[in-house]
């Protein structure tokens, strides 16, 4: 049945979601370089950078997580649903 497959994705897509919600809770690190011709000095010229972002606001972390677990538990709501009205379809 083509509507359980898309329930199935639908399911598929919100445990990404949660999965994506929980890593929001986790330091981001990024590293740079880059060579600037116009300094004079060649030491001077490359330069190498390295960032950290550090999540600080815990409430919107947990925020987004609990709508992600509240979306999957809503898709997977519907899946059971449908599975319910097929089977009543099928029973008739």
């Amino acid at each position: 049945r083509p509507e359980l497959a898309s329930s199935t994705a639908e399911i598929g897509a919100r445990h990404a979601e949660v999965e994506l919600a929980a890593l929001e809770g986790w330091p981001d690190f990024d590293v740079m370089t880059s060579y600037n011709s116009m300094w004079e000095d060649d030491e001077h010229r490359w330069m190498v950078g390295v960032s950290i972002n550090i999540p600080i606001w815990r409430d919107r972390i947990r925020a987004a997580r609990s709508e992600a677990a509240g979306r999957l538990a809503e898709a997977e709501a519907r899946r059971r649903a449908k599975e319910d009205e097929i089977r009543s379809a099928v029973r008739q």
